[in-house]
C-alpha cells in the first residue's frame, strides 16, 4: 500500500482539510477503526441495517463518531454527561425502525441498564472488551430478547497480542472459576 503521508504523525490541520486522506491515515494506524468501517460498509450500506457500537471509554466513542462523520454516515453518540431527556430521545430515535439514524455509539454505562434497542437493531459491535463476561452479556441484552424474529450479529473486536486479549482471557478465567 502506498503511504500518502511519509510522516507517521500527520498534523491535525491536514486531517481536517482532507477527509479521505484523514480516513486513510486513521484506518492505517488503527486496525479497529478499519474494522468498524468494514462492519458498517457491510451492515449499514449493503444491507441497510442499524449498528450499535459499544466502547469502554467515551474518548473512543468520540473518535468513532468523528471518523463516521468524516465518512458521511449519520451517527449519534450517547455520553454519560447527557441529560436523561436528551439520552432518551437519542435512544428512542435509534430504536425507531423508520429513523434514518443508522449508527449509535456510546459506553455501556451511558447507554444504560434497561434500554432495549432490539426493535430495529440486531447488529452489535463491542469495540473494546468489557471488564467481565457479565458486562458483555448485559450489553448483548440491548439487542437480544426472547422471541425476537431476527438473528443477532455480535462482533467483539480484539487485536491479537494486545491488552484486549489479556482482558478478555481474564474475564473468561474469572467466569469459569466462579
Amino acid at each position: 500500500m502506498r503511504c500518502i503521508c511519509p510522516d507517521p504523525h500527520m498534523p491535525v490541520h491536514q486531517l481536517a482539510a482532507n477527509a479521505a486522506l484523514g480516513l486513510e491515515y486513521l484506518t492505517n494506524y488503527s486496525s479497529k477503526l478499519g474494522f468498524v468501517l468494514g462492519v458498517l460498509q457491510y451492515h449499514c450500506v449493503c444491507r441497510g441495517e442499524k449498528v450499535l457500537i459499544i466502547v469502554e471509554w467515551e474518548l473512543v466513542s468520540w473518535l468513532v463518531e468523528v471518523v463516521l462523520y468524516m465518512t458521511g454516515v449519520r451517527v449519534e453518540a450517547v455520553y454519560s454527561n447527557m441529560a436523561s431527556r436528551d439520552r432518551g430521545e437519542v435512544l428512542q430515535q435509534f430504536d425507531d425502525p423508520s429513523s434514518d439514524l443508522k449508527v449509535l455509539t456510546g459506553t455501556a454505562r451511558a447507554i444504560g441498564k434497561g434500554q432495549n434497542l432490539q426493535q430495529s437493531c440486531h447488529v452489535l459491535l463491542i469495540l473494546e472488551p468489557q471488564s467481565s463476561l457479565g458486562a458483555t452479556q448485559h450489553i448483548i441484552g440491548r439487542v437480544h430478547r426472547l422471541g425476537q424474529a431476527r438473528a443477532q450479529t455480535i462482533y467483539i473486536a480484539t487485536c491479537e497480542y494486545s491488552y484486549d486479549v489479556k482482558r478478555l482471557a481474564s474475564s473468561v478465567r474469572a467466569f469459569v472459576t466462579a
